[in-house]
Formats: structure tokens, sequence, C-alpha cells
């Protein structure tokens, strides 16, 4: 079961824990007394609790070790636990009502009870002799006094009073320990209270004044020159230093190979070569790699033959005269394989037809055989063409994005000097190479990518030079906007007609220029600090030039511009 657990303070009195007990919410009260508490040591204490208790049908429990308390605890049959944890049991009493009279008026027998109990204790605790000097009629006597002036002092009505007003009455001074927690709360209050004025009157004061400037606009056009060389370069006079910015990249691109070559065995056989004229003489060589015909279809020699020289007998008629013919045979075999492979170069022997003819013999041949026919794709010279093609589209573009995307902020670039110099493509597989089944042939080549880019500061200081001396007059004494800007969005600056000529580099540099009165931060602050909004607003409208005033303070209750120039921005734009 639930209970509320009481803990008495050393400077609680009876009242203080009989309001309590009334207070509490749960049936179950357990007082839990400190370890020096005298306003337990009375029984006259002892019976109010037990009646308050009871009026309230409450329970009250007592939590101490201590064995006076638990024996004045038995004499109202208040149950006492060792502690919070322990079963509750009543002590049995030394003196027994007989239910005829008041439980809340102690009578002598009583406090007879009392004083030779405690008498008792005191034999126990002192080695059996008795230290007390009060004599028992004394101590009846004082029990008695005590119970009738308690009534006396106290009442039901004193009970029943709000606590604040039994304060008033046990002591005319207030306790300010119980107002300290009030007092230090105001105090922090108070200071919080100074310290936020003090921010928001001396530091939270700012503003913003945005002015808007009347301009025109102005079309830029100067030709500008470039160099290479940092020391040759004169901003002021329009010769900028051309800083190149490169990216190698290696590309691949795959691509379908279309070739096809016969891979089968080429047909080999032999050609018997015989001299049919006296002319030459001398031996007739045939090296290998020689081509020879027949019906469209070419073999070639795979060893050296010669066709020996004449001599003198082998002619008819004298020799030295001239051989008007050949009375040998005069032959050789020359071994030969098909050009190509394919089962068309197997063929019968053959005593002519062959070629070439004129060369001073005649060819006849055995039977060609042994081509087959194996036809494979392979990588042809037009595959590699249309892939390098594809490869340079791809490049360019490519290259183009990602070398723009990491250009420096500081550079204006230079669109017209972008250069792609593309290496050596290698293909796998190579030229004339199969292309096995579920291959895919690729085509990688190393790429450089160069453009030149120029500062971008120097650019725009060239053209506010410029600008003022060609389009200034009386109310145009200001260059608001060069147009050279590092947003895409608002860049209006840019190079065109880039040209290289022996190494000089010549362009048009063109741009839009706002160009308005002179209206300066230094002029709209002199005017602003210290001073009312409406104020601010009304002096500088009346400036030639300003078309709108905007006055933006930090917090509501700022109606002045601060006069501290630190505390105050001010923003001049153009329309």
């Amino acid at each position: 079961m639930n209970k509320d657990v009481i803990y008495i303070e050393p400077e609680d009195d009876i009242t203080d824990i009989l309001t309590k007990i009334k207070n509490s919410k749960n049936k179950i009260v357990a007082l839990v007394p400190p370890k020096k508490s005298s306003v337990l040591r009375s029984m006259v204490n002892f019976k109010l609790i037990e009646k308050t208790a009871r009026e309230s049908e409450k329970a009250a429990v007592l939590i101490t070790t201590d064995e006076s308390l638990v024996k004045l605890a038995g004499l109202v049959r208040m149950p006492v636990a060792k502690n919070l944890q322990t079963k509750p049991e009543v002590s049995v009493p030394l003196v027994v009502n007989d239910g005829n009279r008041d439980d809340d008026v102690i009578d002598g027998e009583e406090a007879k009870a009392i004083v030779a109990e405690e008498q008792r204790v005191e034999k126990v605790e002192n080695g059996g002799k008795t230290v007390k000097n009060t004599t028992e009629a004394e101590a009846i006597t004082e029990i008695v006094a005590n119970n009738r002036k308690f009534d006396d002092e106290i009442t039901s009505e004193d009970l029943d009073k709000p606590e604040d007003e039994k304060k008033k009455k046990k002591s005319a001074v207030p306790d300010f320990a119980k107002y300290r927690k009030f007092i230090i709360m105001g105090i922090i209050g108070l200071v919080l209270i100074v310290g936020f004025l003090v921010w928001a009157l001396v530091f939270a004061p700012a503003a913003k004044i945005s002015v808007t400037v009347r301009t025109t606009a102005k079309n830029f056009s100067e030709t500008v020159s470039f160099v290479e060389d940092r020391e040759a370069a004169d901003p002021e006079a329009g010769v900028f230093l051309l800083e190149e910015q490169k990216l190698v990249k290696t590309s691949k691109v795959e691509f379908e190979a279309t070739g096809e070559v016969d891979k089968g065995a080429k047909a080999t056989g032999t050609l018997t070569l015989k001299r049919n004229t006296t002319t030459p003489v001398a031996a007739i060589e045939i090296p290998v790699g020689t081509k020879f015909t027949l019906d469209g279809l070419t073999y070639v020699s795979t060893e050296k033959a010669t066709l020996r020289a004449i001599v003198a007998s082998d002619c008819t008629g004298d020799v030295f005269s001239g051989c008007t013919g050949l009375k040998t045979d005069i032959t050789t075999p020359v071994k030969v394989s098909a050009e190509f492979a394919g089962t068309k170069y197997n063929i019968e022997a053959s005593d002519s037809g062959w070629g070439p003819t004129g060369k001073g013999y005649t060819i006849s041949s055995s039977a060609m055989a042994g081509g087959s026919t194996k036809i494979v794709k392979v990588v042809s010279e037009a595959d590699i063409a249309k892939a390098k093609q594809a490869l340079d589209s791809t490049n360019e573009s490519e290259g183009r994005t990602e070398l723009l995307r990491e250009f420096p902020s500081g550079l204006i670039p230079i669109d017209a000097s972008f250069v792609v110099k593309l290496g050596d493509p290698t293909a796998t597989p190579a030229l004339d190479a199969e292309v096995a089944d579920g291959v895919t042939p690729t085509l990688v080549a190393e790429t450089t990518f160069t453009i030149f880019g120029v500062d971008r500061a120097r650019i725009g200081e060239y053209i506010e030079a410029v600008a003022l001396e060609k389009f200034s007059g009386a109310d145009l004494k200001e260059v608001y906007s060069t147009g050279v800007s590092e947003e895409a969005d608002k860049n209006k600056a840019f190079i065109e007609s880039f040209r290289e000529v022996d190494k000089k580099y010549t362009a048009k540099l063109k741009s839009t220029v706002q160009i308005g009165p002179e209206v300066t931060d230094e002029m709209v602050a002199d005017k602003s600090l210290g001073k009312k909004i409406g104020e601010v607003q009304t002096q500088l409208k009346s400036i030639n030039g300003i078309s709108s005033v905007k006055v933006d303070t930090s917090f509501f209750w700022v109606s002045s511009v601060p006069k501290d120039i630190n505390k105050v921005t001010v923003e001049i734009t153009v329309e």
C-alpha cells in the first residue's frame, strides 16, 4: 500500500508535524525523526500525533530504532518500524487504558508508570545505578502540569488554523530563509532586465541602408592583345597575360568489327620452270616471294630457285655467234603456296596458262592442294577510322566540359583558344586481328586539352578605366558595373575573334558597363549616422542619381541609424 513519508526536521515543532499529517494524501503516514529530536521527547506530543492521525482517518507509523521513542510510541499504541521497508509492529504499552477515561489526558497513574519505566531504563544503561535525582512525585507533578499547560496553550482551534497564522503566533520575527529563493530570483531578474536594456540600447542597434542609383548601360568593345611572357604583360595598356589550363585525359570508345578474313589453310604445290629462249644466257634467279598466277589465282614461291646459265653444249649452232635453239631442257622446281587461304586455290595440274610470261621460261604445275576455308571477323582499317572519328567527337565534348568545370574562378576562359590534341590510338584487338565471339573491340587514346584564360580582375580594371575615359560626363562619373562577374548569369564580359599570328595574339574584349553619378559608401554614411530613419531617406533621395532609399534596422525599437560606422552597412545597387 502507498504511504506518505514525513521527514521531521530538527527545527520542526509539533504544529508543523500535525499539519503535515493532515495534509498527507495517503492513509498511512510514516514519521521519520532526526537523530536528536526534542519535539518527540514529550508524551503529550505523541498523544497529539496519535489523536490527529485518528481524527484524519489515517495511521501514523514511527520509523526509528531509538528505544526511548519506541517506548513512548507504545504508550499511545503507535506502530513502529526500524526502517521504511520493515513491517510495522505495536510495542506492548506499559499502561493499559481501561476505556473509562479520556485518552488525550495523562493521569497520575499513567505518569507514574512513565517515570518508573524511565528510571528502569536508566538503571540498565548505568549499571544498575540511578542517576536521576527527580523524585517520583515531582516527575508525576511535572508531567501532569505539562499536560495541562499544553492543553491551555494549544486548543483545537489552534490546530485547525492555517500554518502561517501558527507561525505568527509562535514567533513575531519573519523567517527570511523561506524567502531567500524569491529574493535571489528577484535579484537575478533585475540583473537580466538591466542587461537586456543595455544590450538593446547600446549593442543591438544596427542598420542597413540600401540605395538604388540610376545608371546608363553602355556597350564596351576594345581590341586587346595577349602574351605568354609575364614580363611583357601590361594590363593598363590592354596587353594581358595568357594563362594556359591543361587537361590530359585517357579516352576509350567501343566499336564493331566488320572486317572478314579467311583463316583457313593455304593450298600448296610445285611449279616447274623451263627455259624457252636462249636469252639471257646467264642464270635466271627466282627469289622467295615471287608471284605466279593462273586464272586469277595467285601463288607465291616459298623458296629460292635458279635456272642455270646456258653452256655451249646446250645450244644448237655456235654458242659464240649465238644459239639458234636449245637442244637440252634446262628446268628447276619451285615450291609455292596460295596467297590466301581457301578451297578455291585447290587446282589440278596444268602445263599452260601460268604467268608471268616473257621471263625466259615456261611454267607448268603439279596439282595444288590443302587449301581450306574459315571465315573469321577481324578489325579492319575502316573500323579503326570510324572509331577514331567517334573518339574525337566524344573527347572534345567531355574534355571541354571537364576543363571548364575545373577552370579557376579568377580567370576568364577564351573559348576560341580551346585545342584538342589526340595521341596515337590503340585498337584492341589490333588491326587485322581476329575478334573472338563475345569480345567488343575498343579504341583507346590519350588526349590533351588546352585552353587559355586571362585574369578576371585585370580585365575588370581595364574596362573601368577605359569606360570612364570614353563615357564620363557631367552626370556620368562612376562605373558601377564593368560586366565582369564570377557568376555566369551576371557576367557580361567575353572575348571573341581570338587569333594567333607568329605567337602574337589579339582579340575583341566586349562587355556591358553601368555608369552613373558618383554615389559612394562614405557619402551615404556621412549623411546617415545618428539620424532618424525618415530624415536619412529624405536627405539621400535629394542627391542626384539616387532613385530609392531603404533603411532596415536590427530591431523594431531602433528608430535611428547608429552613430558607430561599424554598425552600419551600406549597399548600393544599380537600375
